[in-house]
């Protein structure tokens, strides 16, 4: 054996330490599979089907399926170049109905902009589509789309849905163009080469990164949340909650928002993270008609935003109305509770279930949810100001999604809807019923890392289907009536919620 290849048994065991992993941490293990037996039964055909040594690429493309078979967009197996992946592809994509188009190259293939994808390798756009399950959790069509964007700009996820066993070293596109269709071949490179040809903003939004608002002509305001992974309420939270990732992800987050070397003290770390109390007061003092909020992109991170952006819209009504919508049942087993605290202290329900938040008895305790929010300091300030309480009383509220609106970003989006909300875009990743809180795993002989979801969360009332179906979609052919502009969504949502008609909103004031 060499360092790359390892024997039958070992890689037997570690697929069957996959599966057991799965079964310990996931709340919905057989998801996916038709009962338990089904999926004892996958793993025993892929235990039968091993060779008597193989690489741990060729390992991997067998035991990706046991985790992706779960249709869940937050449980993976991670493939062997994880944290590795220096080659790109100098052309990135968007998802657009059943389309993937063509958002930025560099300057000199800007001729490319705004084509959209036909095929890879002479495989057909919803071919490579299906592979895609293969290795990730697909809880839906745009979900597929998504990660499919991702995969054919790395060569050795593109030979894994090539079905190739070395990486490519050029993509050769397919492309329909305005002129006809079209094919090219463009290598991969230096990830670091700039994609500086992009599809053209059309709305003048609040620049950062962090939650910001700005205020439009015909009494509106956009609301962009902005990073969920690194707000301050968000930490003081998690620090309150002794959650063992509340540390990493505070000076990660001071990285992104302030820069330099944090603070040795967690919490003057975690008090210069930007605040989203003080931009969503800011929203309510501007007293709009009409609000936008912005969740395109956004890969999520933390839903307390929600909880906060309630209660101006109704109080702590608000905040039981969320929590009323919502369902979650989580497993709450030692590696979860390691990372995430648990903040209830709660007690393990047989096979550490806790239903707390799952069961219709203990979902409308006002107490427990004002609890929940004071474990953030601000939040607690928020609530003993008082003032801000249902102050926030729009006519139309508009939340903008995207194929990557994911994870607590779509909780956004999802639980809005609780207040008439409408939801604007293309659909979401997401799918009502979805999962979340991962934990790490690791295979060890194979040495795989992966990540399971412990989390199952229902995120509108009596979910049903995969998809949260739009108000408003943006299919192909309004994203090229407003000619292909990168703002698409965003334009949709303006003139969904009556403020404008066809053309860009105008902003009136610099709120952001």
């Amino acid at each position: 054996m060499t360092d790359d290849t390892h024997a039958r048994e070992a890689m037997a065991a570690d697929l069957r330490h996959l599966v057991a992993e799965v079964e310990a941490l996931h709340p919905e293990p057989t998801r996916g599979r038709d009962g338990r037996v089904a999926l004892h039964a996958e793993l025993e055909r892929a235990v039968r089907d091993l060779p008597d040594e193989a690489t741990t690429e060729a390992f991997y493309r067998r035991a990706a399926p046991l985790v992706s078979g779960l249709a869940d967009a937050h449980s993976t197996l991670f493939p062997p170049e994880h944290g590795d992946e220096r080659d790109r592809l100098p052309v990135s994509f968007r998802a657009v109905g059943d389309r993937l188009y063509v958002d930025a190259v560099p300057e000199d293939r800007a001729d490319l902009l705004g084509a959209h994808l036909l095929a890879v390798g002479g495989v057909p756009l919803d071919t490579l589509a299906d592979r895609v399950a293969r290795f990730h959790g697909v809880e839906n069509p745009s979900t597929a789309l998504l990660r499919l964007s991702l995969a054919v700009r790395t060569p050795r996820p593109l030979a894994r849905l090539l079905e190739r066993d070395d990486p490519p070293a050029e993509a050769t596109l397919r492309l329909s163009t305005p002129e006809g269709d079209r094919e090219v071949a463009v290598p991969f490179g230096d990830p670091g080469r700039d994609l500086d040809a992009t599809l053209e903003e059309s709305v003048p939004a609040p620049e950062g990164t962090g939650p910001r608002v700005r205020r439009y002509a015909g009494d509106a305001a956009l609301f962009v949340p902005g990073d969920l992974q690194g707000y301050r309420e968000s930490l003081e939270a998690f620090v309150a909650n002794d959650a063992g990732s509340a540390a990493g992800l505070a000076e990660a987050a001071y990285g992104r928002h302030v820069g330099g070397d944090p603070p040795d003290d967690l919490d003057a770390t975690v008090a210069a993270l930007p605040s989203m109390v003080g931009a969503l007061t800011e929203l309510a003092d501007a007293d709009p008609e009409r609000v936008v909020v912005d969740l395109r992109d956004n890969p999520g991170g933390d839903s307390r935003f929600v909880s906060v952006l309630a209660y101006l819209l109704d109080g702590l009504a608000g905040v039981e109305r969320i929590a009323g919508a919502t369902r979650a049942a989580k497993r709450r087993t030692e590696r979860h509770r390691e990372r995430y605290g648990d903040p209830d202290d709660t007690v393990a329900e047989p096979a550490a279930y806790d239903l707390s938040d799952y069961l219709d008895a203990t979902r409308g305790d006002r107490d427990a949810l004002e609890a929940r929010l004071r474990r953030s300091g601000t939040c607690a300030d928020l609530l003993d100001d008082g003032s801000y309480a249902g102050a926030l009383d729009p006519d139309r509220l508009v939340v903008a999604v995207s194929a990557s609106t994911m994870s607590s970003g779509f909780a956004g989006a999802a639980q809005l809807t609780a207040f008439g909300a409408d939801v604007v875009g293309v659909p979401s990743g997401q799918a009502p019923v979805s999962f979340g809180e991962p934990v790490g795993i690791e295979l060890p002989n194979t040495g795989l890392a992966g990540r399971v979801g412990c989390a199952l969360y229902h995120w509108v009332p009596e979910p049903d289907g995969r998809t949260l179906t739009p108000d408003a979609e943006l299919t192909p052919e309004r994203f090229e009536g407003y000619d292909r502009a990168a703002d698409a969504g965003l334009r949709l949502a303006f003139d969904h919620a009556g403020v404008t008609d066809g053309e860009p909103p105008r902003p009136v004031a610099d709120g952001g």
